[in-house]
């Protein structure tokens, strides 16, 4: 009996859901830190672009003033030259929302996989940001993503015959997106 409890819970938040499909992009700043077995650490600064897409579900909860939603995207930086496929939720606080268009911020997190060249990592981000629906089914947002940890690539150069090990490790990674999400 729970179990069928539990399966038309499930089916009654999905038959309520408003699906989404989306496209960011935004302008990133990274810092990274290489190390090698010759040469000292050295930092480098990178600026690039970020482009993605995504979908998912919002559920409005609190008499529409509280939205919770989900998401799977996929995206590259290109500045680090980098690929990530993200899983991320959301909550957002609704301060104006009325039939015709709403305003809310919102705060969530990303968990990540980070793919550059034939290395990956493992890690997650931080989203900071507001969102206004336009209509009902239009909603634009800008945001703040600050990735949490750090990723790093392996190179095998040669100096002097002698092969060498470089280890980058890019410690920092802030993202400022625009996106726009299609409603269904």
């Amino acid at each position: 009996m729970r179990k069928i409890i539990f399966v038309f819970l499930i089916f009654i938040g999905f038959a309520q859901a408003r699906f989404f499909v989306g496209l960011e992009g935004g302008w990133s700043y990274s810092v990274s830190q290489g190390e090698s077995e010759i040469f000292d650490k050295t930092d480098q600064y990178l600026q690039g672009g970020y482009l993605g897409v995504n979908f998912g579900t919002e559920h409005y909860f609190a008499r529409d003033s509280l939205l919770f939603r989900w998401f799977l995207g996929v995206g590259g930086d290109i500045g680090i030259a980098y690929g990530d496929l993200n899983l991320g939720i959301d909550f957002m606080g609704m301060l104006h929302k009325s039939d015709t268009s709403a305003f809310g911020l919102f705060v969530g997190v990303e968990m990540s996989t980070v793919l550059k060249d034939w290395v990956s990592g493992f890690g997650g981000a931080l989203r900071l940001g507001m969102s206004t629906l336009v209509g009902s089914n239009h909603r634009i947002e800008l945001y703040w993503r600050k990735r949490l940890g750090e990723f790093s690539e392996i190179q095998n150069d040669f100096v002097d015959g002698h092969m060498q090990i470089i280890t980058t490790y890019y410690k920092q990674n802030d993202t400022v997106m625009l996106a726009y999400r299609r409603l269904f």
